[in-house]
């Protein structure tokens, strides 16, 4: 079933918004208001709920590549990534495309914030080691020296 579909199932089986058995309504899940918005949003959340329950589930997983911007210590976020539940740690490189990839090492948001931590920091290198903060910001060790992928 589609997303449609599902949204006017449920409708048929509520019996509201105007919906009949043949499940004709509603024709489309954009700009819903009222009833018909509770539906689509119901449907909307009992589809994140289901996806959330596993994570070996590959269509879920992606790659994030993106050009770090020269003294900017936060890699930016892509504009195809919606929440991301899990980063996987081991899989942070710099340059993975060419033969100068470098991993980058993974520190614990609480220590690399105590290592780290607030202030000024040189665009002077090639960073090494990351970290990810609670609201899943990704930051990098020092600024990059290079826009590195």
């Amino acid at each position: 079933m589609t997303f449609l579909e599902l949204c006017q199932e449920l409708t048929v089986e509520l019996g509201i918004g105007g919906s009949n058995d043949t499940g004709t309504n509603p024709t489309t899940v954009t700009d819903q208001s009222g009833q018909l918005g509770r539906v689509v949003r119901w449907i909307a959340q009992a589809d994140l709920d289901i996806n959330n329950m596993w994570r070996d589930w590959t269509y879920l997983v992606t790659s994030y590549s993106e050009a770090l911007t020269v003294g900017t210590i936060t890699a930016p976020v892509h504009s195809g990534l919606e929440i991301v539940r899990e980063w996987d740690y081991d899989s942070f490189y710099l340059d993975y495309a060419t033969d100068c990839a470098v991993n980058l090492s993974y520190i614990p948001w609480r220590d690399f914030r105590r290592i780290h931590g607030p202030g000024a920091h040189a665009v002077s290198c090639q960073p090494y080691a990351f970290s990810i903060d609670r609201f899943g910001t990704v930051y990098l060790n020092d600024p990059p020296d290079s826009a590195y992928t």
